[in-house]
This record gives structure tokens, sequence and C-alpha cells, in this order.
């Protein structure tokens, strides 16, 4: 009798459980690896300076009871860089958490067909909380939202004058940072993951709150965003990433189940500022 025949009797009175177990054991099957046909996470950025370590965790100092695991970015000097690999179009979302080191970053969004146009997300945090703002052609702003105490917001005035004085859109601390950009109405937000969402900057308009930084993007549709680090001065910085574009970033391997496709290679539409 033939080899095969061996086989095929010798698996009827298996189930097919204890017959996929045996025949892995044997060398004839195995089974698919987690998230095969998924790329991994890693390789969505393109870094310089950065190292990239999927299934991160905050340090237990500051878990508290947010145990989720994402994506961990750690910058080894004031200018590191990750590039997500591919074209963004429609909403982006991003959820962090920065650390250690990494008082300041920003996340710059780049028109794809003309890398000159670009404007920039920045976040400081602190212990009292993240400070958000927009820059772009040289200038930096961010709504100035008001406490309802007379004497904090009387010595902060309007935007202008609080963006005078680099104090920009303030989110409280305690939580994971939601940034994101609509292109379609051209609004930068920001909120403490389940608190209320602050517009940053409309870009439809030329002023917001009465501050004019002369001008606004029109017809933003494809582009690129990288997150940069900037001042560490001294060892090494961190930023927890949960999600990006709407997509979690906790497991190794990226499954598409949620949000936009975010290895799409996107049909390009460019922006242009006025």
């Amino acid at each position: 009798m033939k080899k095969t025949a061996y086989l095929k009797v010798w698996l009827t009175g298996l189930s097919l459980l204890a017959a996929a177990a045996a025949m892995s054991a044997a060398g004839l099957w195995c089974a698919p690896p987690a998230g095969a046909g998924y790329p991994l996470v890693i390789d969505l950025f393109e870094t310089d300076g950065v190292r990239l370590t999927a299934n991160a965790r905050l340090p237990e100092s500051l878990r508290g009871a947010d145990s989720r695991y994402g994506l961990g970015f750690t910058a080894a000097f004031s200018g590191a860089s990750a590039e997500y690999a591919h074209r963004a179009a429609g909403v982006f979302s991003a959820e962090v958490f920065p650390y250690g080191g990494a008082a300041a970053f920003y996340l710059r969004f780049t028109d794809f067909n003309d890398g000159g146009n670009f404007f920039d997300v920045a976040v400081s945090s602190g212990g009292s909380g993240y400070g958000v703002s927009v820059r772009a052609r040289n200038a930096e702003a961010g709504i100035r939202y008001y406490t309802g105490n007379w004497a904090s917001d009387a010595l902060s005035g309007t935007t202008a004058a609080s963006n005078a004085r680099s104090l920009y859109t303030s989110v409280s601390a305690g939580a994971a940072l939601v940034l994101r950009f609509d292109p379609s109405d051209r609004t930068v937000t920001a909120e403490k993951k389940g608190g209320a969402r602050y517009t940053v900057w409309d870009f439809g308009k030329r002023m917001n709150d009465g501050r004019d930084i002369g001008f606004t993007l029109d017809g933003f549709s494809s582009y690129t965003v990288s997150v940069v680090f900037e001042g560490l001065t001294g060892g090494e910085g961190s930023l927890l990433v949960y999600s990006w574009r709407g997509q979690s970033l906790s497991g190794s391997a990226l499954a598409d189940n949620a949000g936009p496709s975010i290895y799409a290679d996107l049909s390009a539409q460019g922006f242009a500022g006025e």
C-alpha cells in the first residue's frame, strides 16, 4: 500500500483538530502566521533617528488604567523623524501619548504634489497638560479657550495676545491625546481621549478668534505625514501611538479592520495656499 493510502486510513479516525496537530508535528502542514497577508506596523514608517517598537506599552509608572498596546517611537535626538510611508487622503487622526524626554514633537502635513507646501501640528507636554498649535509660513497659532476663572482669563486675554506669549490651545493631561485634521472643512482639532474636542485652527478662515495668520488652505486632499521630535536636551524621547488614520496599531501586523486603508496608495489631488 502506498504511503498516501496509509495516511488516509490513519486520518479517518482522528478529529480535524487532532489531525491538524498530528500533521503539523509530522511537518506536513503548518498554520499561517498571525497577521499573514498584512504588513508589519513597523513598516508603515521610514525613520531617521527613530527606533520603532511594536506591541509597546507605557512605562508602568505612567500606565494607570490604560494598559493598551501601541507602536512605540523612540527618538535619539532633536529632529529625529518618522515619515508615514504612504500617501494619505481624507480625515487624518492619531491617538498618541508622549513621555520620557519627548516634551515636544510635531506632525508635518505636506502636499504630495508640492513638497514646499506644508504645515505642522505642534505639541508640547508638561505636568498641566498639552499645548497644541499649528505652524505655517513662519507663523504659529492656536485658539485659546478660557477657563471661566476671571484672573486666569484676564491674564490670557485674546487668542492673539495669548499666542504672542506662546500660549496656544490647551488640553488637559492624564490621558492620550487625539489629533485630527479634516481636509474637507480644513480644521485641526485636539482632544484628551474621552474629553471635549477643541478646534486648534480653522484653515478655511484667515482669522480665528481675532488672530489672522495671513493665509488659508484650499483643496488639501492628498498628503504625506511625518512625526518629528524636537526639544530633546539629553537622553531619548518616546511617543506611543495607539492609532493612526483610524487604525489600531496594537499588534505587530496590521489587519485593515477599521477606518480607511492606511497603506493604500491614493491618487494625489494636491492643495494650495492663498
